[in-house]
């Protein structure tokens, strides 16, 4: 039976990849104040246990927040900005959404949405710009995990601080704050981006609207479903690789994070390991250990990784380490193949390029 992946005519159809940063003396990712003893002043960091020890992580939302913002800023993308987009009888903002437009607005291809809104709806309160008359819901192509501690390469400490006043005595605060190395994983669809299932009764990916008003779509037979229709771009070939290749390069330039001016932190990944797959999956998740009080590349388990799913790895792998960072740098770079499998070695920003530059 025909499927989704054949219509992408795809040999590449997913991008997985790892990366991870080093975030000396930064805050991140609040989790608010902690309110559970005397003093109830003390901004926390997003944490989790592990072995009774705390970890500090990020959130998928947070990061992916990041990479957006790194999007719009690299390669020039109209943000699809969250906006009210109704107001109740009392001028309060009770429904808001972005662009809901994956056709001009590239991260609402990738990042997903979902919007309903009722008929009650539409005439009880007031709606400021023209909204789907059907419920969409548009699944991201992008799945990701956390940024998390790596393990025994974390560490949580507190600033005490003061807010002096001009009279008075001084009102004391505390703010916790990490030395750490994190790390993330995704798993990237690129062979749903530019391609839209509508299915009648059931919900659409994309705005009935805007496939009656747009002339970058054209129509393909429903592989599964009668009652569906699949809509995809014109171009879908080159805006695949495209914008694939815009993420992978933000990836590598990610920026961000909570309290910069405190605080201040690179998130540029320093390793960062990526492949072209035929399958989904997180392959390359879990390699970074700790070595002599460093990230270290656990190459055995790359290897064994690599050896099994050789047969749907349809690139090269590549893998970009800032000089330094990893304990056993030179042993990685002197590895030509994996496999079977031919490696390109650099710095994350530099095989990202490449990558972007070898996608079919």
């Amino acid at each position: 039976m025909k499927t989704l992946y054949d219509i992408s005519n795809r040999k590449t159809r997913f991008i997985t990849a790892s990366f991870a940063v080093h975030a000396d003396g930064a805050f991140l990712n609040g989790a608010g104040l902690d309110t559970r003893g005397e003093n109830r002043n003390i901004s926390t960091v997003k944490s989790y246990w592990r072995n009774k020890t705390p970890i500090p992580y990020v959130s998928a939302q947070a990061w992916r927040r990041w990479l957006r913002n790194t999007l719009v800023e690299e390669a020039g993308w109209e943000p699809s900005t969250i906006e009210p987009v109704m107001f109740s009888d009392k001028g309060a903002s009770n429904k808001i959404a972005g662009k809901l437009d994956p056709l001009n607005y590239p991260e609402d291809d990738i990042f997903g949405y979902m919007f309903a809104l009722s008929g009650k709806d539409r005439k009880a309160a007031q709606v400021v710009r023209r909204l789907p008359e059907v419920q969409i819901i548009r699944n991201s192509t992008m799945k990701t995990s956390i940024l998390r501690g790596l393990p025994n390469l974390t560490q949580i400490s507190t600033d005490e601080g003061f807010v002096h006043l001009k009279e008075g005595t001084p009102l004391p605060y505390t703010t916790e704050f990490y030395s750490a190395d994190l790390g993330a994983s995704f798993s990237f669809e690129i062979y749903r981006l530019g391609m839209f299932v509508n299915i009648e009764g059931s919900g659409h990916e994309l705005d009935p609207y805007l496939v009656e008003n747009s002339d970058v779509l054209e129509e393909v037979d429903h592989p599964v479903i009668n009652k569906g229709k699949v809509y995809i771009r014109k171009d879908l070939h080159d805006y695949q690789n495209r914008i694939a290749s815009e993420v992978v390069k933000g990836v590598s330039r990610l920026r961000g994070g909570s309290k910069l001016a405190q605080f201040g932190a690179d998130v540029s990944p320093k390793f960062m390991i990526l492949a072209g797959m035929s399958v989904g999956g997180m392959i390359f998740d879990n390699l970074i250990v700790p070595k002599d009080g460093l990230a270290s590349l656990n190459i055995k388990a790359l290897t064994e990784i690599v050896g099994d799913y050789k047969e749907k790895i349809t690139t090269k792998i590549y893998i970009g380490i800032r000089e330094g960072y990893l304990a056993n740098q030179e042993e990685i770079r002197a590895l030509d193949k994996i496999s079977g499998i031919p490696v390109v070695h650099g710095t994350p920003i530099s095989v990202s390029e490449q990558f972007a530059k070898d996608l079919e």
